[in-house]
């Protein structure tokens, strides 16, 4: 115990061991400290082709999910099928739109965010399981997907399409956030929140 006790005395006196503990408290749920990287959309598709290439289609999914709406990992996780609805459109030629209803998981704010387009022909493709009504789940067993797992397979997935390590799941909403900007698309909900 006092060598413990000793330990920590130590670290307090000394201030570049302080500082790095400091440092070591920065570190991101996602892996690794809280370096910010920005998604280029080039690399989300490559992310998303390598992800469906290797079976991990709920991971290409989540990652179009957090670019496409500029939302946190962690909501998307949670979205079922009755987050999301469906309208056909046929004033403008049959044309499907969708939309997310979702309350923040950090901030306690109703959502309302329409669909990409591409996001829409994806989910109009995905299989729904059979045991959960996830839109996200564990394609091996169909069960819902935590972050562990969602960490685990995104690094298989940035291993195996040759993507930089630097690129982290969480900062998917921030780049989407970026592109959107440049495109002038920000949703109204997200406004102020990338300079």
């Amino acid at each position: 115990m006092k060598s413990v006790e000793k330990h920590l005395a130590s670290i307090r006196s000394n201030k570049k061991a302080h500082e790095a503990a400091k440092l070591r408290k920065g570190f991101s749920k996602w892996g690794g400290p809280r370096v910010v990287s920005f998604w280029k959309p080039e690399q989300v598709q490559v992310f998303v082709d390598a992800a469906d290439e290797m079976g991990y289609h709920s991971i290409g999914t989540l990652a179009l999910l957090c670019f496409d709406l500029c939302e946190r990992p962690s909501d998307m996780l949670d979205l079922t099928w009755h987050n999301y609805t469906t309208h056909l459109i046929e004033s403008v030629g049959q044309k499907t739109v969708g939309y997310f209803d979702f309350q923040c998981r950090k901030t306690n704010t109703e959502k309302h965010i329409p669909a990409s387009t591409r996001l829409v022909e994806r989910l109009n493709t995905r299989r729904k399981s059979a045991l959960n009504n996830h839109i996200i789940y564990n394609d091996r067993n169909d069960m819902p997907m935590h972050v562990g797992q969602a960490l685990h397979m995104s690094k298989k997935i940035k291993k195996y399409a040759n993507l930089s390590d630097t690129l982290r799941m969480g900062d998917l909403r921030r780049s989407g956030l970026k592109v959107a900007k440049l495109a002038k698309q920000v949703p109204a909900t997200q406004e102020g929140a990338v300079q």
